[in-house]
């Protein structure tokens, strides 16, 4: 290209010699640019003497246009091919066809000036551009801007750019401005870029360096974007981001771009901290981590890379997840954002679950994007797709199976909530499908399969179980399903009890039929229903032959034995903070034996008189012919057990007969509290749950 440059120069000067004209000149320069292979030339010679010469009004077809060239020499330099400066004024170059004839031009020039054999070396002049303009576009890529600058003879200069405006797809068309400094093959530039003058805009630093032939590289700082609700948004930048919820949080990039024989190749790097963004079902806050960003397949791709990222993810309901070693690798395609990716780890942590390791794979094709993730061990996995045209999608949740042993997986090692169970045996798992946008909703299903659980105060055998539910936003059932077990073991000792049930609309708990066994005896519970809508849930439990003397052993009643079988019932009262009892009723159904020998009971009336000790040799061996017992229990109260029985002792007093109402102290309150404690189960452990999966 210098030689170019000097051979065009010396031209002009022997033209100017043998012609001594400038019409005659501009014909020979034309003449001499087409023998180049550059023709469709205009130009005026305004200036021509033997120290310079000046020519206006250049064009080239419709792509270049010089407003003024100024080229000074001197004799001795121009018998070397050389000259002194060139003064470039008006540029304007316009290129929308980059295999125009112009283009074709300049890649001839620059293969010969990269080729051994295009002369000899020569001292580069020194160049001085002034008020130039460059439009570059190719199908929907533009960028206007003005440039100026100058290179001297050591190879330093400046570049300078101002009033830019760049058009890419994807991207929101922005201004540029800035300015190079080289030395050589070295040097450093800085790039100012803003869609929107009332934002803070984005600074590019770099440094380069380049060696012989087509190779080197550049490194680049990208500055500080701080995004804020009210404030710069990324859509202000990605088109594709414009109806994302608000985000906050800083972001800062970094990269560099590599020169070869083999062509370029570069890397990004894009930081952010405090990241955060709220949409109508969720938010995310505090994301931080690392995204580097190379070339991928086609010339659209990308290949993405997220390292070490961490967030915390809330819901709707309150929840709050936290996660932690999110690592992602994917390919991206710039201009239609399609996306395949690989989750390679994430760690989920929630207060109510051991923490949880994924991998996982997603894709986005077009609107739709669809995703699958499992857990360590297949403890727990999911499906699903999301619509982001019409914010609506569809998921599945599998939990389990999962097998307890007594050697193997435990219930403490799922979640925290079950820090109580000591062990566990049997099959637990559960299904979710649930679907959002609109009206959010599920269904579910549940499987339990001989579980057993102990606690230090329960113990639960033999539970199995196949629920199914039509819908989770509120928990409905559309048949009535049942549970069933072994044996309950606890403050009440049940025995083979079961329950069937449905969770009925507008929040209501149908019970068709409950039973068990219980003190020898069997207690039910038959078509009732509990409404959750309102404070107070009656109850009535219906108990049949229960056996007197196991019925004592379990209310705990000190000293006091029996024989006889009773029937009853007790309607119950349940709220959020108390259980209260009306009117309890239980009537032997015959004849038996009561017997109270508490000596705690004689220590504290061996000083009341006879007739007190009289009545505890009464009752020492009482044979009833009628005995009741009556249970009422006020909000915030003791339970009260009145017993009234009619009969004699044999060995007292010719076996006079008594008619004796006698207070008893029990642990009825405890009893009562476990049927709290189950109602509260049903409703929370269950109605809450499936809500807060949902």
């Amino acid at each position: 290209m210098r030689l170019v440059v000097g051979a065009l120069v010396l031209a002009l000067a022997l033209g100017a010699v043998v012609a001594e004209r400038t019409v005659l000149m501009e014909t020979a320069l034309q003449a001499w640019l087409k023998s180049q292979g550059i023709g469709n030339v205009t130009l005026r010679v305004t200036g021509l003497d033997w120290r310079k010469i000046q020519v206006e009004g250049i064009r080239f077809g419709d792509e270049l246009f010089l407003d003024a060239l100024k080229v000074s020499y001197d004799v001795g330099q121009l018998i070397s091919a050389q000259v002194s400066s060139i003064e470039i004024t008006g540029l304007e170059l316009t290129v929308s066809d980059f295999n125009s004839d112009l283009m074709a031009v300049v890649r001839q020039n620059l293969a010969a000036s990269q080729s051994a054999e295009a002369g000899p070396s020569i001292t580069l002049p020194r160049i001085l551009l002034r008020d130039g303009k460059v439009h570059l576009s190719q199908a929907d890529n533009s960028i206007r801007a003005k440039i100026s600058g100058e290179l001297h003879p050591d190879g330093s200069g400046t570049l300078r750019v101002s009033s830019g405006h760049v058009m890419v797809p994807g991207l929101a068309p922005f201004d540029i401005s800035g300015q190079a400094l080289f030395d050589g093959a070295h040097g450093k530039a800085e790039l100012v870029a803003s869609p929107d003058k009332s934002f803070p805009p984005i600074i590019i630093k770099a440094t380069f360096d380049g060696n012989e032939g087509s190779s080197g590289g550049a490194a680049f700082e990208v500055s500080k974007l701080s995004f804020a609700s009210g404030g710069l948004q990324p859509g202000h930048w990605l088109l594709a981001l414009k109806d994302l919820g608000p985000v906050s949080g800083d972001f800062e990039g970094s990269g560099e771009v590599t020169l070869s024989p083999a062509g370029p190749t570069w890397v990004a790097r894009v930081r952010f901290s405090g990241a955060g963004v709220r949409e109508d079902d969720f938010n995310v806050i505090d994301g931080a981590g690392v995204v580097t960003i190379e070339p991928g397949a086609g010339q659209s791709g990308l290949a993405l890379q997220v390292q070490d990222g961490q967030a915390v993810v809330g819901t709707r309901q309150g929840q709050r997840v936290r996660l932690n070693d999110l690592n992602i690798h994917a390919d991206l395609d710039f201009e239609t954002l399609n996306l395949n990716a690989r989750l390679e780890t994430l760690t989920v942590k929630h207060p109510w679950i051991e923490p949880l390791h994924f991998t996982g794979d997603g894709e986005r094709n077009g609107d739709l994007v669809n995703f699958s993730i499992q857990a360590q061990d297949n403890l727990l996995s999911a499906t699903g797709h999301h619509d982001l045209a019409t914010q609506k999608g569809m998921g599945t949740v599998h939990a389990g199976p999962w097998r307890f042993t007594p050697h193997g997986l435990q219930p403490k090692q799922l979640s925290p909530l079950f820090a109580d169970i000591e062990e566990a045996r049997g099959t637990l798992g559960a299904t979710l499908k649930a679907h959002w946008g609109g009206e959010a909703d599920g269904t579910a299903s549940i499987i339990l399969d001989d579980l057993t659980l102990k606690t230090n105060s329960l113990v639960v055998e033999g539970l199995n179980a196949n629920l199914n539910f039509a819908h989770l936003t509120t928990p409905v059932m559309e048949r009535v399903q049942t549970v069933q077990a072994q044996r309950i073991g606890g403050v009440l000792d049940l025995v083979k009890p079961s329950i069937a049930f449905r969770f009925a609309p507008e929040d209501k708990l149908y019970i068709a039929h409950a039973e068990s066994g219980v003190a020898g005896g069997q207690m039910k519970i038959d078509d009732q229903t509990i409404d959750f809508r309102k404070s107070n849930h009656p109850i009535t439990v219906v108990f049949s032959r229960l056996d007197l003397e196991s019925l004592f052993g379990l209310l705990n009643v000190d000293g006091v034995s029996g024989t006889g079988v009773l029937s009853g019932s007790i309607p119950l009262m349940i709220s959020a903070d108390a259980v209260t009892v009306a009117n309890g009723r239980f009537a032997a159904t015959g004849p038996g034996v009561l017997q109270m020998r508490s000596q705690a009971a004689r220590n504290a009336l061996g000083g009341a008189g006879q007739d007190a000790v009289m009545l505890l040799d009464v009752l020492d061996d009482f044979h009833y012919q009628s005995l009741e017992l009556s249970i009422d229990r006020e909000a915030g109260g003791e339970a009260r057990i009145l017993l009234s029985t009619a009969g004699s002792n044999p060995a007292v007093m010719d076996d006079q007969p008594f008619v004796l109402n006698v207070s008893v102290s029990t642990q009825l309150d405890k009893v009562l509290a476990v049927l709290s404690t189950a109602l509260s189960l049903s409703q929370k452990a269950l109605r809450g749950t499936l809500k807060s999966l949902q």
